[in-house]
């Protein structure tokens, strides 16, 4: 009889838990992990879930102010689950009057 492997998720972010971006800038929220079997990976924003087009990364294009929140992308299998949140900060006005904050 063969013992078959499990193991909780891991994961880890790629960045810190604290991002500031520009307005009209573009930032990439992305992070491993690992977990058998693999685990199933959701991105949300404020507690809302968010579509994507990958599963171990967010990408948000050309940000305004409304794109501030706490990003949280959590990965989950029959073993557990784990959560890592990211807090995106966007800095200046959303108009291009060059009224921006530098970072």
């Amino acid at each position: 009889m063969q013992a078959h492997l499990v193991l909780p998720p891991t994961l880890e972010l790629d960045i810190r838990d604290k991002m500031m971006v520009k307005v009209g800038n573009s930032c990439t929220l992305s992070g491993r992990y690992s977990g058998k079997p693999a685990p199933s990976i959701t991105w949300t924003k404020n507690d809302e879930e968010l579509k994507k087009k990958h599963v171990y990364l967010l990408e948000l294009y050309s940000v305004t102010r409304k794109e501030s929140g706490d990003y949280t992308i959590t990965a989950e299998n029959i073993n557990g689950t784990k959560y890592a949140t990211i807090k995106v900060k966007v800095l200046g006005n959303n108009s291009t009057s060059g009224n921006s904050h530098k970072l």
